[in-house]
C-alpha cells in the first residue's frame, strides 16, 4: 500500500482550513495529565511544560497545554500543579542541573494522574484560543471513577 502524502497534506488544509478544531467552550474538563517537557522559557527561565489530554466528554481526546516556571514569582503555579496531582511537592529534588532532570525524577509519578483543567480563552496571533486558567484537584466523580482496564487509559 503506498502512503500518499500529498493527499494527506491536502485533507489536512482542508480541514484545517474549515475549522474543524473549534475552540473548546470556557469551564472545567476532566483531563489525564498526558506529557512531561523540560525546557527553557523565554526569558531563559527553567520551566516544565504540561500536556492534559480531556479525558470525557464533547471535547474527549483533546489536548490542552500549560506550563510552570520554576522561579520564586511563579512558584504558586508549581504548588497548583503538584497539589492537583497529589505530589508531595517535598519530594522534589532540593537541585537539579536542568528542567530535563526535575521531569525526569517525577515523570513516572505524574503521567496519567486525574486533573481537572479550568479553560478560559485568550488572543493568541489574533485568534481566540484555549487557555488553562489553573488546574485543581479532579472532580469527585472523576477521581471516583475506576479504570476497567488498560484501554481505558487514554495513552
Amino acid at each position: 500500500m503506498a502512503i500518499n502524502i500529498k493527499k494527506i497534506k491536502e485533507e489536512y488544509k482542508e480541514k484545517h482550513e474549515q475549522g474543524d478544531f473549534e475552540t473548546m467552550p470556557k469551564g472545567s474538563y476532566d483531563c489525564f495529565v498526558y506529557d512531561l517537557e523540560g525546557g527553557m522559557s523565554q526569558n531563559d527561565n527553567p520551566k516544565i511544560d504540561i500536556t492534559l489530554k480531556v479525558a470525557r466528554g464533547d471535547f474527549e481526546n483533546r489536548r490542552l497545554w500549560t506550563n510552570i516556571t520554576l522561579t520564586p514569582a511563579a512558584w504558586w503555579k508549581a504548588e497548583e500543579f503538584f497539589k492537583a496531582v497529589d505530589y508531595d511537592i517535598d519530594q522534589l529534588p532540593e537541585e537539579a542541573e536542568t528542567p530535563e532532570e526535575i521531569v525526569a525524577f517525577i515523570r513516572d509519578d505524574i503521567i496519567g494522574e486525574k486533573i481537572t483543567a479550568v479553560v478560559n480563552h485568550r488572543k493568541w496571533e489574533g485568534e481566540t484560543r484555549e487557555n488553562v486558567k489553573r488546574v485543581t484537584s479532579p472532580s469527585e466523580s472523576f477521581e471516583s471513577e475506576e479504570l476497567e482496564d488498560a484501554e481505558d487509559v487514554p495513552f
